[in-house]
């Protein structure tokens, strides 16, 4: 008997060393459970938050490439309006001219045997125009009469007075236009042609 209690004993004292042991595990797994969740959702709110960032970020460089587009097109479209009215101008410019030339071509032929007019008279504006509104009649016209500001078929010495007045004003050396250069050459050839007419 004795020793059969003491076998029980010892069973029992080894079963509940096991037990405790048993527990002892199973609080460590469930401690390292807890820690495994414990950093999986750390690492869940770190990405989350980086992909806002993200997001972020992304949404300002959209919305900067669509200011930097608008600011495209509007300088594109303004652009284009000024070249509009530009073009415009000078359209007006050349009509008003042309109706000009007209008139005083045909004052000039209902008055046949009159004294030749001076070249202010004969058109007061050719002369006193913009600088940009002289040159570009001196570039655009194909009428040598046209690019010297009087009537077709003027006089020679209204040609020379005009010719003497547009000299002074587009001579390279007192006019900065970018363009002067090349209209005093067009000027120019436009009252020798009429000299040598």
């Amino acid at each position: 008997d004795a020793a059969g209690g003491a076998r029980l004993a010892s069973a029992a004292a080894a079963a509940a060393a096991d037990g405790r042991e048993e527990a002892k595990r199973k609080r460590e797994e469930d401690a390292e459970d807890k820690a495994v969740a414990a950093a999986e959702k750390r690492a869940a709110a770190a990405a989350k938050k980086q992909a806002q960032k993200e997001a972020e970020k992304a949404r300002r460089e959209a919305q900067k490439e669509a200011q930097k587009e608008w600011l495209r097109r509007s300088q594109e479209e303004l652009a284009a309006r000024q070249r509009h009215a530009a073009e415009e101008q000078k359209r007006l410019l050349r009509e008003a001219a042309e109706r000009r030339d007209r008139e005083l071509g045909r004052e000039a032929a209902q008055r046949p045997g009159t004294s030749a007019p001076a070249a202010a008279e004969l058109d007061p504006l050719a002369t006193e125009q913009p600088i940009g509104a002289i040159i570009e009649r001196a570039l655009s016209s194909t009428c040598v009469y046209r690019r010297l500001g009087v009537p077709p078929h003027a006089p020679r010495e209204a040609c020379r007075a005009s010719f003497l007045q547009l000299a002074r004003r587009l001579h390279p050396d007192k006019c900065s236009h970018p363009h002067a250069k090349e209209a005093f050459a067009a000027v120019e050839e436009a009252f020798r042609a009429v000299e040598q007419a």
